[in-house]
């Protein structure tokens, strides 16, 4: 198992920048929340899929499967996070005290 987690923190960094600088400023609509989905999944295969050299095997005319990604927590426990609303509309990230997860207990799927 490779360990991509420098290469997750970097796809992270830019893609709430994206939304912090960019994104969140104008009008929320769900057709701008679908933009933003929509560069985060490119920026997502361009930060973090192509630099895993997981498609050189193939030829291009394969059917090409995407990459899964195994998330483990690197302690016992993990607290889980959760968006709560707020005024300004875009929320904030809090956690419940009894809420947490640890290796084997999550499958995230990063499609």
């Amino acid at each position: 198992m490779k360990d991509i987690t420098p290469l997750m923190n970097t796809y992270r960094e830019c893609s709430r920048n994206l939304w912090n600088a960019y994104f969140s400023l104008r009008e929320f609509t769900w057709d701008l929340h679908d933009e933003c989905e929509s560069i985060r999944k490119l920026l997502f295969e361009a930060l973090v899929v192509n630099e895993l050299d997981l498609y050189e095997e193939y030829s291009e005319h394969e059917t090409v499967h995407p990459p899964v990604l195994k998330v483990v927590p690197d302690a016992t426990s993990v607290p889980i996070l959760i968006n709560r609303p707020s005024d300004g509309g875009a929320g904030y990230w809090d956690q419940e005290m009894d809420m947490s997860v640890s290796e084997g207990d999550v499958l995230f799927d990063f499609s």
